[in-house]
């Protein structure tokens, strides 16, 4: 029987050691048929996080995934895979360049408009954080070397902080410091945690610290 509150989205600081509910409730949505795209924005020099992504599938059912990035200029069939996937997986990297990216490349009005409606979002730190409508918070794990205004896309009104487990205490306190200007609670978000969000919008949270 299908469940009434699909998972919608998964936000996470990593897919290695993940948590087994985490897990669970990601492979209960994947199949040997299922259609799967990884999307990163710049193109990294090594492709051992596509391998990762690769492998996470595999080992739970899915045959293939389909890599995309936004620097390329041979992505005209990325909106139409998007569309037609069962699996969204937005990947790491700097999330300003990946704002950047979507900006420049005029994905970002059509991403807003598509993303809420892909099955399942598996956002996996820049990826996650891409997501939601707080993307300065990014500034306390990537440098902005942009020099154009880049937002997130405001699919979720949150801050998520992702490799939390990760930060020093000198930039705890300045996160701390953060919480006072904005209206969102800051979702810390340690590597094999994460954020679950189902079709009902309602949360659930796993080894993630909120502030």
């Amino acid at each position: 029987m299908e469940k009434q509150n699909n998972l919608k989205c998964a936000l996470l600081s990593s897919i290695v050691n993940l948590n087994d509910v985490i897990h669970q409730e990601i492979k209960d949505q994947v199949t040997l048929k299922s259609k799967i795209i990884y999307l990163v924005g710049k193109k990294a020099s090594t492709d051992i996080y596509y391998k990762e992504a690769c492998t996470f599938y595999n080992h739970m059912g899915a045959s293939s995934v389909e890599y995309f990035n936004l620097e390329e200029k041979e992505n005209d069939q990325l909106i139409d895979a998007i569309k037609s996937c069962d699996i969204l997986h937005l990947g790491g990297g700097n999330t300003f360049e990946f704002s950047r990216l979507m900006i420049e490349g005029n994905y970002f009005d059509i991403f807003k408009e598509i993303l809420p409606k892909v099955k399942l979002i598996v956002g996996v730190s820049a990826g996650a954080i891409i997501q939601t409508n707080d993307l300065q918070i990014a500034s306390f794990l990537d440098e902005d070397n942009t020099n154009i205004e880049t937002v997130g896309l405001g699919i979720y009104e949150l801050s998520c902080l992702p490799h939390f487990n990760t930060i020093d205490q000198q930039t705890l306190i300045e996160v701390k410091t953060y919480t006072k200007h904005i209206d969102n609670k800051i979702f810390g978000i340690n590597d094999g945690g994460g954020i679950l969000i189902y079709s009902d919008n309602h949360l659930e949270v796993f080894d993630t610290v909120i502030i």
